[in-house]
């Protein structure tokens, strides 16, 4: 439980830096699905 308590605060975290940064969830999507689809 602990473990998955600290990621929900990574996951924010990245969430409001992306956000200060205009960064949209869709781009961050993109660039994932761009380096694992082999």
């Amino acid at each position: 439980r602990r473990v998955s308590e600290e990621m929900a605060d990574l996951v924010y975290h990245l969430l409001v830096l992306a956000a200060d940064r205009e960064i949209r969830p869709s781009e961050i999507i993109a660039v994932l699905e761009k380096r694992f689809s082999s």
